[in-house]
């Protein structure tokens, strides 16, 4: 599965063109097994002008780094105007959630 980091990587750099500061941060816990879990967190970096620093907001998170990027891709695709991908049915109750969940909040 780690496979996937070098298109996130690629996906985020894409975004950058676009004036989207974007970050890919790996953080690992250990499950109820015993065993060691890495989770994949894409932020958001805003210049705080108050702070004069950039702010780290996170966007979306997830243990499957496909899931890193399908969100990646849907961001790249929004940002371009173009009409969501629908290739991946579980991925498209997953993104209904996760629009529903951050209009939530």
């Amino acid at each position: 599965m780690a496979r996937m980091l070098p298109t996130a990587t690629k996906l985020i750099a894409a975004l950058g063109t676009k004036g989207i500061k974007l970050t890919l941060n790996t953080k690992q816990f250990v499950g109820r097994e015993g065993l060691t879990h890495s989770i994949y967190s894409v932020n958001k970096a805003v210049w705080d002008e108050d702070k004069q620093k950039y702010l780290h907001y996170e966007l979306y998170k997830s243990i499957s780094p496909i899931r890193i990027v399908f969100f990646l891709r849907d961001m790249w695709y929004e940002e371009n105007g173009w009409e969501l991908p629908t290739d991946q049915v579980l991925w498209n109750e997953l993104r209904a959630k996760i629009k529903e969940d951050s209009s939530n909040g």
